[in-house]
């Protein structure tokens, strides 16, 4: 390797993401304030093929931080990390998550793999749920899975008699039409 190809290649691994530590991939791929946090999803569209390669390294070394747990699992997802199915598939075996963690695994998974049998799992975890505000939330994880069958239970949900569950259905099924009709293209 010519020494022109060595200083390069030295200086794009102490750029970006590879000269991170922990603490900056966290403030670059996560929003995180003092009561509520999420993935920067267009944030890591961005990455190129060595960025993700190398925040998904830092990720799997993240996936037992209990303040971070399920977003280091969503940002994963995002990443298409194969290397973290074995781990998001034991988790989703754990009888001591709720259904909705469970659901948001399942989806995280399902994005990554297309295991058809998530589809299945997904809405057995979303009809056990009672409270309207779990409803709410799990919705955008039963919406991550877009097929026709998680369509129709959220269709279900658009005549709910709570304003809430019944907006939250719409919002999401256009979300997800939008998104077939973008995909499709």
């Amino acid at each position: 390797m010519s020494h022109a190809k060595i200083s390069q290649s030295f200086a794009i691994f102490n750029s970006g993401i590879y000269s991170m530590g922990r603490d900056e991939l966290i403030k670059r791929i996560f929003y995180i304030d003092y009561r509520e946090a999420w993935v920067l999803k267009k944030e890591i569209v961005r990455f190129t093929d060595d960025e993700r390669s190398c925040a998904e390294e830092v990720l799997l070394k993240m996936v037992g931080d209990s303040k971070l747990g399920f977003l280091v699992m969503e940002a994963l997802s995002e990443l298409r990390s194969n290397k973290a199915i074995p781990i998001m598939y034991e988790n989703l075996a754990d009888e001591k998550l709720d259904e909705v963690s469970k659901l948001m695994l399942a989806s995280c998974i399902y994005k990554i793999n297309k295991d058809s049998g998530l589809i299945v799992k997904g809405i057995s975890l979303f009809r056990a749920l009672k409270n309207k505000f779990s409803v709410i939330h799990s919705m955008y994880y039963l919406a991550q899975m877009n097929c026709a069958e998680t369509r129709q239970v959220i269709e279900e949900y658009v005549g709910h008699t709570e304003y809430l569950v019944s907006y939250n259905a719409k919002r999401f099924l256009e979300i997800m039409m939008a998104d077939q009709r973008t995909n499709s293209q």
